[in-house]
């Protein structure tokens, strides 16, 4: 006998298809939202109980002491396609994501909504899609949204392939604060310091026209400062603008002749009416603009470099085109520098390009195939394994430094099975770590456990993890040693640690046999300008620590 059509329910083997079936035929639905903006908005419909099921959001929403009355639930804040796909997952614990926009729209939503793992998702597709035309704006994201792992990845983007990040018309559109990060790094790679000028330029151009003109046009300039010499200014310009400029060379009558302030002395003797919200905004975007350019070494640039480039520019005042100049041409120029301008004349660093491990080749095509739940897992396990980035470098030794703990020899311990080591420290710079440094076996008191050769196989695993307990970075060692001595344990994988951040290194010891244990004197140690401080956060996290003699690490 045929089972009657409508008995949808019997044809599904799990409960993620009756919920993707559910969703599809809107039976029984008990809720309606009205998403997004117009012309843009539609209704999405649901079900009370499958989606208190899965947040606490909509739990607290439906079912809360003040539930939600409204019929439509309205969400402007959240894409429609955006929601759909939040549903979806809700429903069949699937996902699909084609593009970074639609990454970003989703992981907003599910934060919104509390659905860590849907986050997850999207931070995953992030990590396979990050580019130079899109690093940008992925920091950004991951800044406001805090997450970290994928902003410092975002940051190794920029610093790594920094001359296709400038070259992208994207550039123009990120936020100043990010702009002034990035040029705030000393790893960059870059050929010269006007590679930056020239990018912001390009943003002072498009930024400035958007935000002061637009103020112009629209009402008399309220702001009023004490006659001086503006980065912006001309020397003969203190009187206000009272009138639009022409279209014609509007941009240039703007930079040259606006009463915005741009030193913060400068910003104290301005007075501004209660109703000129336009003319604060404009202020405050000039005044970190100038955060911005005052980053850029131009000590670094030939005299000949900066006379025919940045002198000629409208965001430096002839004094400070001067200064600048002068301090070029002669290092022991009676001119100082302006007032926030680095006096820096050191090259950035160039940064080797960033490398995905072999495997992560397969990454991009991966995020790009959700629907197959074995590259969801390869995608998840991979993304395991990954630093926040990892460097290819032909001389490892080169710039290698060592934190080296005090310890006081105590007692030898001795191991039976696996035996654990771990501490946990902070550095108040950010420094990128290559490895630990732990002591051999020494000989036994045991006559009868004495081996007769003079280096034995050590086997043992160590790892890096943040104050989460997620690995960073780990590596399996097998090599022969010599007794009574000090070995390195170098990382699979560099890794880049954030300052003021606590991390915790961790070694197992897999190799039957004594070690010797050992005290720490000091919580404190300071190598070549970089302080350590260990023990930091709970005791428990510190297991038999003076096994870690020293960090290895490079910056």
């Amino acid at each position: 006998m045929a089972h009657n059509t409508q008995d949808w329910q019997i044809s599904c083997k799990k409960i993620t298809e009756r919920g993707k079936r559910l969703l599809k035929l809107g039976q029984w639905i008990d809720c309606t939202f009205l998403v997004g903006n117009e012309p843009n908005q539609i209704v999405i419909k649901g079900h009370k109980l499958i989606l208190a099921m899965a947040s606490p959001v909509f739990e607290a929403m439906f079912f809360g002491g003040m539930p939600e009355i409204n019929d439509p639930i309205l969400i402007l804040d959240v894409q429609p396609e955006a929601f759909k796909a939040l549903l979806e997952y809700v429903y069949s614990d699937e996902v699909h994501i084609n593009s970074f926009d639609k990454a970003c729209e989703l992981c907003y939503a599910a934060k919104k909504y509390m659905l860590p793992h849907l986050v997850q998702e999207c931070t995953n597709y992030m990590w396979s899609d990050l580019n130079p035309k899109n690093a940008c704006r992925a920091y950004e994201f991951a800044k406001l949204f805090e997450e970290p792992i994928l902003m410092e990845r975002c940051l190794q983007i920029i610093c790594t392939q920094t001359v296709e990040v400038l070259a992208e018309s994207s550039f123009e559109d990120i936020e100043l604060a990010t702009m002034i990060k990035i040029f705030e790094q000393d790893n960059l790679n870059i050929d010269s310091e006007m590679e930056l000028f020239d990018a912001a330029v390009r943003y002072a151009t498009s930024q400035m026209f958007t935000v002061q003109n637009v103020m112009l046009l629209q009402r008399p300039c309220r702001v009023s400062v004490q006659p001086a010499m503006s980065p912006l200014q001309s020397s003969d310009s203190t009187a206000s603008v009272s009138e639009a400029p022409e279209k014609a060379g509007l941009q240039k009558e703007m930079v040259e002749s606006s009463d915005v302030p741009t030193t913060s002395s400068e910003i104290t003797k301005t007075s501004i009416s209660d109703d000129a919200d336009e003319e604060q905004q404009s202020t405050s975007t000039i005044f970190s603009m100038r955060n911005a350019i005052q980053k850029i070494r131009f000590l670094t640039l030939s005299p000949q470099e900066f006379a025919e480039g940045p002198a000629q520019s409208n965001l430096l005042s002839q004094q400070e085109a001067f200064s600048i100049l002068m301090n070029i041409s002669s290092p022991r120029s009676d001119f100082s520098m302006p007032e926030g301008f680095t006096s820096s004349t050191r090259r950035r660093n160039k940064v080797p390009v960033v490398k995905w491990p072999p495997d992560c080749h397969m990454l991009q095509e991966v995020g790009h195939r959700p629907d197959s739940s074995n590259s969801k897992r390869h995608l998840s396990d991979t993304l395991q394994q990954i630093a926040v980035f990892s460097i290819e470098t032909t001389n490892r030794d080169a710039n290698k430094y060592y934190c080296q703990r005090s310890i006081v020899h105590g007692t030898d311990c001795l191991n039976t099975c696996d035996l654990e080591c771990s501490v946990t420290f902070t550095v108040d710079k950010n420094i990128c770590v290559i490895g630990v440094q732990i002591p051999t076996q020494v000989l036994g008191e045991d006559p009868s456990l004495v081996p007769s050769a003079v280096t034995y196989s050590e086997l043992l695993y160590a790892h890096l993890l943040d104050a989460d307990g997620s690995r960073l970075t780990y590596t399996h060692y097998t090599s022969r040693v010599p007794y009574s001595s000090l070995v390195d344990i170098i990382f699979n994988r560099p890794f880049y640690i954030q300052r003021n951040k606590v991390y915790k290194v961790a070694v197992v010891f897999n190799k039957l046999g004594w070690y010797p244990m050992g005290d720490s004197r000091s919580e404190r140690v300071v190598y070549d300008n970089v302080c350590f401080s260990f023990g930091v956060g709970p005791t428990s996290d510190s297991v038999r620590d003076g096994l870690i003699r020293s960090i290895i690490y490079t910056y």
